[in-house]
């Protein structure tokens, strides 16, 4: 049942962080900047065994403020620092929000709790990439994941009309009722985890709120390896999916995953068969093709010396997500954010993750 006292917090913003020092504290100061009253929401950074000081910059402010709590996540990964925030959480709705983010609107916090008490059980909400004020490379991934080239066609993330939606791609918040009611986040995930538990939440029939209002903003990936590395651990957590849920097969990523075979096989096929270096030719210049018009289509006229850019960035996507459902398929590595990933089929006390 919903709190009706202000005695404990209403909201639990979860926050799951790993080195994020350079990104965390504008976030943490523009949720204390919220113009929902601090008495009725908390927020609980999960620190995965930071090592740039990210532990030290909230331990400083949580001296500033009473609703601001730092715990510890021995395991690393997201998944498990999710399910330790909503353990710890004492608030009747969780919302969980990543470190590397920005909030555009002092009303978010308040807009969620509405919708929450409203009768939501889950929302989702817009997270679109910064386009402003970054780096020329961030802005370019910023413009190829937007684009119908750079990022799954289906996906409510960078929908921004208010409404009911499937809550697979996009949902953020939970009730505590359905959250404990579907075991939690699966910690064998080290990516991914959040898609897993959205598909339990729409097996389970509910519809999340979705609202511009909670929009999100998320900072782009500052160099190619980094981009790459991020749709590698995707498309690993995409495997590591389907080997839970056949039905989750994504022909998408199947499809780069083969691309990706195709590309490094098939120079090493023609030194037995000649001609079939003239196929990888061909392959290759209908990818770059698409890609050259996704990138201009993407551009437009705003900024054309990001076209270039934008082609690397479609490059570490697509090889990224394909190399990391390939490698997900066959156990190899995972790229994880854990200095050593171990115990990868455990599943936290408490909460079966599904």
């Amino acid at each position: 049942m919903p709190n009706e006292t202000l005695d404990r917090p209403e909201l639990s913003v979860i926050l799951p962080v790993r080195n994020e020092a350079g990104t965390l504290a504008v976030v943490l100061e523009q949720l204390r900047g919220q113009t929902l009253p601090t008495d009725r929401y908390e927020v609980l950074v999960v620190d995965g065994m930071s090592e740039d000081g990210t532990g030290e910059l909230v331990e400083a402010r949580v001296r500033e403020g009473d609703n601001l709590r730092l715990l510890q996540n021995p395991r690393y990964l997201a998944s498990a620092a999710r399910n330790i925030g909503a353990r710890n959480a004492r608030g009747d709705y969780l919302l969980f929000i990543d470190g590397h983010c920005r909030i555009p609107s002092p009303d978010m916090l308040a807009a969620v709790l509405e919708a929450f008490r409203g009768g939501a059980r889950c929302i989702s909400r817009p997270q679109p990439q910064l386009r402003e004020d970054v780096s020329p490379f961030r802005q370019a991934v910023s413009l190829a994941r937007a684009s119908w080239f750079g990022h799954y066609i289906g996906s409510q993330i960078y929908r921004d009309e208010d409404g009911l939606r499937d809550p697979t791609s996009a949902g953020c918040g939970y009730t505590r009722e359905l959250f404990t009611e579907l075991g939690g986040f699966d910690e064998s995930f080290d990516a991914c985890e959040d898609l897993e538990f959205n598909r339990r939440v729409r097996r389970r029939g509910v519809r999340a709120v979705h609202a511009r209002e909670f929009t999100v903003q998320y900072l782009p990936r500052g160099n190619p390896r980094g981009l790459f590395r991020q749709l590698y651990r995707y498309g690993y957590g995409r495997a590591r999916l389907l080997g839970k849920d056949p039905r989750s097969l994504s022909p998408l990523t199947f499809g780069l995953s083969l691309f990706c075979v195709a590309t490094l096989a098939l120079p090493l096929a023609a030194l037995r068969q000649p001609a079939l270096i003239i196929l990888w030719g061909l392959m290759l210049a209908l990818y770059l093709a698409t890609a050259a018009v996704a990138a201009v289509w993407a551009v437009g006229r705003e900024s054309p010396r990001l076209l270039p850019l934008v082609m690397v960035a479609f490059t570490a996507i697509h090889f990224g997500a394909g190399c990391g459902f390939l490698s997900g398929l066959l156990r190899g590595p995972c790229a994880a954010h854990a200095p050593f990933f171990k115990n990868r089929n455990r599943t936290p006390s408490g909460l079966t993750g599904g």
